[in-house]
């Protein structure tokens, strides 16, 4: 429609800003989580691309721990696209499988906030909280 192409046309002046942002939100994520123990993070190790960063996933044993201490400090984690064979429609396709590196993966990840709206001090903030929660657990 004619609004949609406005908002298009609107938001592609703000592109080149707005991935220079995300980006170094991930940067940020990277350098101060990446090396924590307890944690990976999905990182983008093609030398060649120039992507727009757009979601930060870490992957831990400890997910469910991180996302509850994260939101009692007012900091919101989430997991999205979940996977295709819990729909309905692709029951047929599924039954009677399994499918164990798919269950851990979802039962592992977590999704950290990184929107426009963040600031590079906010990233610092969640990954200082995500070490501090991490530093705190027992093996």
């Amino acid at each position: 429609t004619d609004i949609g192409a406005s908002l298009l046309i609107e938001s592609i002046k703000e592109f080149n800003t707005i991935k220079t942002h995300r980006n170094l939100i991930y940067k940020t994520y990277i350098k101060n989580i990446h090396q924590n123990k307890n944690l990976r993070c999905l990182a983008n190790k093609d030398k060649k691309s120039d992507p727009v960063m757009w979601l930060f996933t870490i992957i831990s044993p400890f997910k469910d721990l991180i996302q509850k201490k994260l939101r009692i400090k007012n900091i919101e984690t989430n997991q999205v696209h979940f996977r295709n064979d819990m729909y309905s429609i692709f029951k047929k396709f599924t039954k009677n499988k399994k499918f164990k590196n798919m269950d851990k993966l979802q039962d592992d990840y977590l999704v950290l906030p990184m929107h426009t709206k963040m600031t590079i001090g906010d990233a610092k903030r969640v990954s200082r909280e995500i070490n501090n929660i991490l530093s705190k657990v027992n093996f």
